[in-house]
């Protein structure tokens, strides 16, 4: 799931009438209780690239000089707990977003369906409702 940050916009443009910015950088904290309308909710967000947006390389912690590249995190987390090749997968995504291979063809593919079936079905999972997986 980590790699997925690829498809995550670093922008969202705001639809509005009167309002003096016509973007919100999503990692800006100060945007962090901004409510966006039904418009801004409903934008067109691009398919996976293959790389992650520049506002997600540099997220500036707030009241700190500390800045953190969830890029770099994440290519970390996947080679520490993974044996996935975190720039082969993006890769892989990218193909994904140009529309040249499925999802399913992808390395991920498995692990990822596998994580969304725990998410939604109950039988053995501690975390859901009782509920059937039918």
């Amino acid at each position: 799931m980590r790699m997925m940050h690829d498809v995550l916009p670093g922008r969202i443009k705001y639809i509005r009438k009167t309002w003096p910015y016509k973007t919100m950088k999503v990692t800006d904290w100060r945007s962090a209780r901004t409510r966006l309308n039904e418009a801004e909710l409903n934008q067109y967000i691009p398919d996976f690239d293959g790389s992650y947006d520049l506002e997600y390389n540099a997220i500036q912690i707030p009241f700190s000089k500390k800045k953190i590249d969830l890029e770099l995190l994440d290519r970390q987390f996947v080679m520490k707990f993974t044996n996935y090749d975190f720039y082969g997968v993006l890769d892989q995504l990218a193909e994904v977003g140009a529309r040249k291979i499925a999802f399913a063809e992808t390395d991920i593919y498995i692990d990822i369906s596998n994580l969304a079936a725990k998410a939604i079905c109950s039988q053995g999972n501690p975390w859901m409702p009782e509920v059937s997986c039918q």
